[in-house]
Parts: C-alpha cells; sequence; structure tokens
C-alpha cells in the first residue's frame, strides 16, 4: 500500500485508504467508552487501544501486542492524533482551515490524486482520503470537532475489503473522539512563588531567590525524568524557607530528551515561554505533576491548557514555544551541562559549584544549611 507522510506528527508508516461515510453514524452495538492521554472515544468491545509515539493512539481489531508485525488476515489498524486547530503548520491550515482543505493540501503534498470527501457526522465535520491500492484498503481522514479541535485518523488493513467491512463500527469510532485534557494545577501554584525573588542568570536560566545568596544551588534537570520529579517532590519544596530567607539561590538548567517520558523538547520549551510571562516556576511545578500522565503527559494541547489554568497570554505563549529564544535557551542549557566535570544525567545537583548528593534528603539538606551558614 501507499505510504504518506505528514507534516505533522501523525504518520509513522502505516498506509491508508478510504472508507465511503455515510450522513449520519450511530453507535455501533458492545461499545466501551475508551480514554489514552487526550482523547477518549467509543470502541466495540473486542478492539484493542494503545498509546503510540508523540501522543498518538493506535486502535485495532486485534492485540497487536501479541502479533508484532505479523498482522492476521483482517486486521484493521486506527491511528488518531488531536490537539486544537493552531498548532497545524501554517501549510495545512490555509485560509480556510476547513476539514477538506486540510485533506487537500496532504493530497496534493502527497501527489495522491483520488478526490477528498467530506460530511458532517453530528457535531463533527470529516474529510476522507482514499490512499487504496491493488494490496490493501487505507484511507485517512481528518475531523474538526469540539472548540476548534482537529484530530487526524488513519486507517489502514492488510486484505483488500476488510475495512468496508468494518464501516459502521469505524464511523462510531470515528464520530465519538473528543478530547479530554486535564491540566491540573496547584490551588496554590499562583501564590507559591509571590514574595521569592526571582530572575535570571547570565546564562539565562531561571533563578529563584536572591542572586547573592551564600548557597547557590543549580540544578540540571529535565522535566521527562522521573527521578528529576522525585527530587522536585522531596527536596525542592524543604528548600523553599531558605530560598525565602534569601539564604539559598536556585537555578534550573533545564535539559530535554533524557527521561522515560516522551514529548521531546516541548516541555523546556513551554516552561521557558511561561517564564517569559513571569510563571516559569508555577509551570515548572505542574510538568513535573503531569509526569502522572505517563506517555501523554506533554501533549500539546496540555501544555496550552496549563498555560491558560495559569494565566497567560496563550496566544504569546505559543508564538514563543516556536520561537528562536527558546531553541537559544535550550542550546544555552545543553551546553552548560556538557562543561560541568563529571555529568551523567539529570538530576544532577551543584552546592556553589561542586557536585553533590541529593539522596539522602537529610544529609543533602544538611549541606546545604551549612553552605548557607544557617
Amino acid at each position: 500500500m501507499r505510504s504518506v507522510r505528514l507534516l505533522v506528527s501523525v504518520a509513522f508508516g502505516l498506509s491508508l485508504s478510504s472508507l465511503a461515510l455515510a450522513q449520519e453514524s450511530t453507535p455501533a452495538p458492545d461499545t466501551v467508552t475508551t480514554s489514552i492521554g487526550t482523547i477518549s472515544l467509543e470502541l466495540p468491545t473486542n478492539w484493542v487501544a494503545l498509546p503510540g509515539r508523540d501522543g498518538a493512539i493506535i486502535v485495532s481489531n486485534v492485540d497487536l501486542r501479541r502479533v508484532g508485525n505479523n498482522y492476521p488476515p483482517g486486521t484493521v489498524i486506527m491511528q488518531i492524533s488531536n490537539g486544537p486547530m493552531n498548532q497545524l503548520p501554517a501549510e495545512l491550515r490555509g485560509d480556510g482551515s476547513s476539514a477538506v482543505a486540510v485533506l487537500a493540501a496532504i493530497a496534493a503534498q502527497q501527489n495522491i490524486t483520488t478526490e477528498v470527501d467530506e460530511v458532517t457526522v453530528g457535531e463533527t465535520t470529516l474529510a476522507s482520503l482514499d490512499t487504496s491500492d491493488e494490496r490493501g484498503d487505507s484511507a485517512i481522514y481528518f475531523l474538526i470537532y469540539g472548540e476548534d479541535k482537529f484530530a487526524f485518523v488513519l486507517t489502514a488493513s492488510f486484505v483488500k475489503g476488510d475495512l468496508a467491512a468494518e464501516t459502521e463500527r469505524l464511523q462510531a469510532i470515528i464520530a465519538s473522539i473528543q478530547s479530554d485534557i486535564a491540566a491540573p494545577i496547584a490551588e496554590d501554584a499562583l501564590e507559591r512563588y509571590a514574595e521569592i525573588e526571582q530572575g535570571l542568570t547570565d546564562e539565562g536560566f531561571y533563578r529563584l531567590g536572591r542572586a547573592d545568596a551564600p548557597a547557590q544551588i543549580i540544578e540540571i534537570s529535565s522535566f521527562s525524568c522521573p527521578a528529576c520529579r522525585v527530587f522536585h517532590d522531596s527536596a525542592f519544596p524543604q528548600l523553599l524557607p531558605l530560598i525565602a530567607e534569601g539564604k539559598v539561590a536556585f537555578i534550573y538548567v533545564s535539559l530535554y530528551g533524557i527521561g522515560s517520558i516522551p514529548g521531546g523538547d516541548l516541555p523546556a520549551r513551554a516552561a521557558f515561554c511561561a517564564g517569559q510571562q513571569g510563571r516559569f516556576w508555577e509551570y515548572h511545578d505542574a510538568l513535573f505533576g503531569w509526569q502522572e500522565f505517563g506517555a501523554f503527559a506533554f501533549a500539546p494541547d496540555r501544555l496550552i491548557e496549563g498555560a491558560k489554568a495559569l494565566e497567560l497570554d496563550v496566544e504569546a505563549f505559543q508564538t514563543c514555544l516556536v520561537s528562536d529564544d527558546a531553541a537559544l535557551s535550550l542550546e544555552a542549557a545543553r551546553a552548560y551541562a556538557a562543561d560541568v566535570p563529571g555529568f551523567q544525567g539529570t538530576p544532577t545537583i551543584l552546592l556553589n559549584g561542586r557536585q553533590v548528593n541529593w539522596s539522602p534528603v537529610p544529609f543533602f539538606l544538611e549541606q546545604v544549611r551549612a553552605a548557607a551558614g544557617d
């Protein structure tokens, strides 16, 4: 089947095709509501949903964990990814941001000659693009739903005619997609740092506390790193009283790509951009808290919902996310970490320029108090 590569992070080698959509769709029998990350949808009870890469959901009528790449006859796979419309590349959005326009742009880029069809199912507008060939059926769908949300749905079967046999169920699944974003912010998030001095180092790293504090702590960290969350939850809160008293300055050096939680450089960029509006530390706390969402912790629309919850200028925040300023900040952090003797990973803690162990936490705090003259 023809391979289609999209300009957004939703396609990873699935071959795609089309299936005829009815003007109305009713839920398929024997369905259950499944939520993974930022999407909830109705699935037939015998279907399986798994997290994919970059926040996508992989849905299939067979358990792909058991079959690997040896798809049995009748296998149907759907890959779903969603987000706010303004996260689409400009070359896909065009002027109208219609479902048809988006798929027409993709068809032109990929030299696909089939026509784009559009129908409305409930409150969802869907466009479909046929990419079938002689070996099997495949399709790409683009949906606009909710408050200016989009979803890409890529479908593929590996025996000709399988998608047609699943038409009713696929219609029900596609029509049921909903955004299910949670971006929890601690109740005291907007007050926690209100009375603590903040600033930037010469390198552009965010600092909490007085620049001339006797104890200078530098944390080289990653929001994708579970061990960094342990430090944040166990040691960092106990430093705050010393920081508020002017005895400790705490500097955060934000790396990315280190740790088991996907997200690339987006969480580090987002924290930097929140800092541009004076909310770095509040957003830093939220990012570590969102690790509980696992593979979908740093889905783009969660990052934006978090900005809203922290009362940021969302338009400015989104512009900053793709800015050169954010990129330069991350490069400065990488260069800094590379120059630290013995640096091996995150979190690395420097106390007055000397690398120290932060665990056990009580012993670490004793060293900090001694350096602070407390």
